[in-house]
């Protein structure tokens, strides 16, 4: 129980440290693009939460920007439990192929298949997703390619999500390792919360 609330903590600090005492103002705020070069622009320290993934976070007056960089060969899916006063209910916001949020202790409001009319139903927040790149039709089946990036972002309106303590935890797939599998993770890792101070 110590350890967890020390996690907690810490990620809070250095979370704070990221996104409020490094911010440069004469330099614009990062563009979802799936690159991660403004946040260095910007002096922003990351932290390291899984072998070759670096977290980033970033705000503004009316936004946090959240990113973490991806190993070559990634795509690098995402489900974050986020928890902030003002929203109230738990949400999940999903980053893969889609784009969707759905509330965690209402599972009926999550797509139930990829043809969902419940997927791009984003309120106050966006990011890139895994990017088509037409269908490989060699075989068979079509199947659908990808083109992967070095990045996944998030940016999250301080007017939907409010200001003060956001609770996150996040689910990150499909991080390609270095013998070539495919690797999944949780951060943090101990079941506590990742807290970004919204000011």
């Amino acid at each position: 129980m110590k350890y967890t609330i020390f996690s907690v903590l810490v990620i809070s600090i250095l979370a704070g440290c990221n996104s409020k005492h490094n911010q440069n103002e004469s330099l614009p705020a990062p563009l979802v693009d799936g690159k991660y070069d403004d946040y260095i622009a910007l002096g922003i320290e990351p932290i390291t939460i899984s072998e070759g993934v670096d977290l980033y976070t970033y705000q503004n007056e009316h936004y946090v920007w959240i990113c973490y960089t991806m190993p070559e060969g990634s795509y690098g899916t995402l489900d974050m439990h986020i928890e902030t006063e003002k929203v109230g209910d738990s949400l999940n916001l999903h980053v893969s192929g889609q784009n969707g949020e759905w509330y965690l202790n209402a599972p009926g409001t999550a797509p139930d298949s990829p043809e969902s009319d419940r997927w791009w139903n984003m309120n106050g927040w966006n990011s890139n997703v895994v990017w088509p790149n037409g269908m490989d039709r060699n075989g068979e089946d079509f199947r659908y390619r990808f083109k992967l990036t070095r990045a996944r972002e998030l940016q999250l309106s301080k007017a939907r999500f409010g200001k003060g303590n956001w609770n996150l935890k996040m689910k990150i797939g499909s991080i390609k390792r270095k013998d070539g599998s495919y690797d999944k993770f949780e951060f943090p890792n101990d079941g506590s919360f990742f807290i970004i101070e919204a000011f």
